[in-house]
């Protein structure tokens, strides 16, 4: 979906690892977890979150693509789609990246970000999430933030976070604040710093 084009990062989804010219590169979700920024949600621990955190991110770039149909659908994961559709009814977003792994290599790091597209003359960078909104997900937007500016070329207008609930119905949360960006890259600061030192887990 990306009219970008391909950029040289590859990224390993069974080890979930990125490289970029040979080279490994630290993955967002990492360094947020060796911070504890990823704890206490039960989408972290049970494998039963994960995989439907999964298949709704799917189902929502199916879509983006024109390619979704509820009938095909596990009927667990069609009010979440339904409450992504209403976002879209009611914002007008339009996807131009959908999943699509990013990269800052003067930092040595990369994720993957859900989707990025335009609301009106925006761009809105979007973190869509399944469950309850984890404390750490303005910082993972500031990350993407920060790498798109660097890999891309883009500055998102807005970044937010879009609760899609079993109801049906969604949540639009605003994480648009340079300071997401600044407590990223201070984030990674201090994890570069324990990681030269050993002081990693």
């Amino acid at each position: 979906m990306s009219e970008f084009g391909q950029d040289e990062i590859q990224f390993d989804a069974t080890e979930h690892r990125y490289y970029f010219g040979g080279n490994e590169m630290f993955g967002v979700s990492r360094i947020m977890t060796d911070l504890g920024l990823r704890k206490g949600g039960p989408w972290e621990r049970d494998e039963v979150y994960r995989k439907r955190g999964h298949a709704v991110h799917l189902a929502c770039r199916y879509v983006q693509e024109g390619t979704y149909s509820e009938s095909g659908t596990h009927p667990k994961i069609v009010p979440f789609v339904r409450a992504y559709e209403d976002f879209l009814k009611q914002t007008g977003f339009k996807a131009i990246l959908c999943e699509e792994p990013v990269y800052s290599k003067a930092s040595s790091t990369a994720g993957t970000l859900d989707q990025f597209g335009m609301v009106g003359p925006e761009y809105w960078l979007l973190d869509l999430k399944s469950g309850t909104l984890p404390a750490g997900v303005g910082i993972q937007l500031g990350a993407y933030r920060h790498m798109l500016r660097e890999c891309k070329g883009l500055v998102p207008d807005k970044a937010k976070a879009v609760r899609l609930e079993e109801s049906g119905k969604f949540t639009l949360v605003d994480y648009s604040e340079q300071k997401w960006v600044n407590l990223w890259l201070n984030g990674l600061a201090i994890w570069k710093f324990r990681q030269q030192n050993g002081l990693l887990p």
